[in-house]
């Protein structure tokens, strides 16, 4: 904090835990059994926020939720250190958050406090869980988002005093000048592994650091990084100078976390292995009648090593593009333009054959006709003749009643009709990577209403074929809808593994294994709170 006081000097952790609220809702550790403070500060003690020296003397720790050590603990750091508060999904992150700003509250009653996240159902959210864990007053409390005025955020800033926000607005607002970075004392992160790049995390900290250094920076994650360089920027971006980090091998969080049985599935592909369907059919087509003759005409001007489709990956295919492109100085210009071309036709197959073998002929179709949402660069190949061909059978077969686009969806479906016909209002999520495959899922499992109730959760960018996704309050609706059990399985791309309280969970299936630990991380994370949960993993 201030550079004139040094808080560490008072001998903090010997201070009271708790004292009674106004509001007699919050409960605290009796006086009895906390320690003398000490003395307060003299009146003319220079701070660069102006202090309130008898709320200074003891800083309080509510007890109407039961007492973790390990919450308690990272909370004593947390209050005199800029922080990383590292802990898996479910162990009460936010309960940290609320102590921290509840006190710099109470110390600091002139200055901004201020809760950061990324979606507006997370600050929504947020605010609720505060509100319950210490009661900070509502009159002084307000939610900025995206649809708040410009001139009522003014206002806002200049009358209130802890705020619940999406980073963009704050980074606006400060750039404005609307919010008066020399009155902010305490920021929390939430979801602080967003914090490199240019993300608007790593820009509202330069920007108050700017003005000035003395506040105070919490930033929560489940998943730091994925590596040592990714952690080291978040710490950097953040100003971190102290890290508590928690797994569930930790000893302090044993007790409080759930164990997890997980399965692997493997689903095979083939008919000689027991596969049904028509998917190893198509596949077995487009890769012998498309993608190998791609392959193989790149074999012919030595630009790809080889013609097999099983490892002609799109990113491996994109560094042969790029080194051929760097390195065939003395093509022929019209040659070199022809094989280009051929690189970028099998990288659109080779997108398309990897959704086909992993999500289903709805994502694989969406990707030759560039309908899919992940705005991929479909090239010629969607005037081949034999795509036109294909695309036009598996359109008449998606249209059929009780279709079902992948193997997996089959084992998909007897799994979830399994554990919902023996668990009572039972709450499942699915992840799949997709919205396509998303929506596939839904249709499939939605064939057995009403014992399976699906609703698809995506985020809120329309498609390239005009589907609108949902937007940050229909999101919050549908979490809502979901935990009054109006659905019992709810079917989710990324935008489900972003920190919110879906619920409690007994059945979490991953459609698809991501190649990325944070988001594999974040979708186990959803620990169910009063008894262990069965994490199925699909994988072939």
């Amino acid at each position: 904090m201030s550079e004139l006081i040094e808080f560490d000097e008072l001998d903090m952790s010997e201070l009271v835990e708790a004292i009674d609220t106004a509001e007699n809702r919050i409960q605290f550790v009796s006086a009895e059994e906390d320690p003398i403070p000490p003395p307060p500060l003299p009146p003319s003690t220079l701070s660069f926020h102006p202090l309130d020296t008898e709320a200074l003397r003891t800083w309080i720790y509510p007890v109407n939720y039961p007492i973790r050590g390990y919450q308690l603990n990272i909370v004593r750091k947390a209050l005199f250190h800029n922080t990383l508060v590292a802990l898996p999904t479910g162990l009460g992150k936010t309960f940290i958050a609320a102590v921290v700003m509840y006190n710099y509250y109470r110390w600091f009653p002139q200055s901004k406090i201020i809760f950061m996240a990324p979606t507006r159902p997370l600050v929504t959210q947020q605010i609720e869980a505060c509100f319950q864990i210490c009661g900070i007053p509502q009159s002084d409390t307000v939610v900025l988002t995206g649809t708040t005025h410009v001139n009522d955020r003014k206002q806002l800033w200049d009358t209130k005093r802890v705020f619940f926000i999406t980073p963009q607005i704050l980074q606006n607002d400060l750039q404005t000048r609307h919010c008066p970075a020399t009155r902010i004392v305490c920021l929390v992160a939430d979801e602080a592994h967003r914090a490199t790049g240019n993300y608007a995390y790593t820009d509202v900290i330069k920007k108050i650091s700017r003005v000035h250094e003395h506040f105070r920076v919490l930033a929560l994650t489940a998943t730091p990084g994925s590596n040592l360089d990714t952690v080291q920027s978040v710490i950097k971006n953040l100003h971190i100078q102290s890290i508590e980090i928690r797994t569930e091998d930790s000893m302090d969080i044993q007790e409080y976390s759930h164990g997890k049985s997980i399965q692997q599935i493997l689903v095979p592909l083939e008919y000689s292995k027991g596969a049904t369907g028509p998917v190893p059919k198509i596949m077995d087509d487009f890769r012998t009648k498309l993608f190998k003759p791609l392959l193989d005409d790149l074999m012919r001007h030595q630009a790809f090593t080889t013609s097999d489709p099983d490892k002609a990956s799109p990113f491996a295919l994109m560094s042969a593009r790029l080194r051929y492109s760097s390195n065939a100085t003395n093509v022929a210009p019209y040659v070199k333009k022809k094989v280009t071309r051929l690189f970028l036709d099998a990288e659109a197959a080779s997108r398309a054959y990897d959704l086909l073998s992993l999500h289903g002929i709805s994502p694989f179709v969406d990707a030759l006709t560039g309908a899919d949402d992940e705005k991929k660069t479909v090239v010629r190949i969607n005037q081949n003749p034999v795509v036109v061909n294909m695309v036009q059978s598996l359109k008449r077969q998606c249209a059929e009643s009780g279709f079902i686009g992948h193997p997996k969806q089959e084992r998909l479906l007897s799994l979830v009709l399994a554990h919902v016909s023996q668990a009572e209002n039972s709450m499942v999520m699915i992840f799949s990577s997709y919205r396509s495959s998303v929506l596939d899922i839904c249709n499939v499992l939605n064939q057995h209403k009403p014992m399976i109730r699906a609703a698809p959760f995506v985020g809120q960018s329309t498609t390239k074929a005009g589907e609108k996704g949902l937007n940050q309050n229909q999101q919050y609706e549908l979490i809502r809808q979901f935990k009054r059990h109006e659905f019992n399985v709810l079917v989710a791309t990324s935008i489900g593994e972003e920190g919110l309280d879906i619920g409690e969970l007994d059945l979490i299936i991953c459609y698809d294994s991501h190649s990325s630990p944070i988001r594999m991380v974040k979708r186990m994370g959803f620990i169910f709170k009063n008894m262990p949960f069965l994490l199925r993993i699909f994988i072939f």
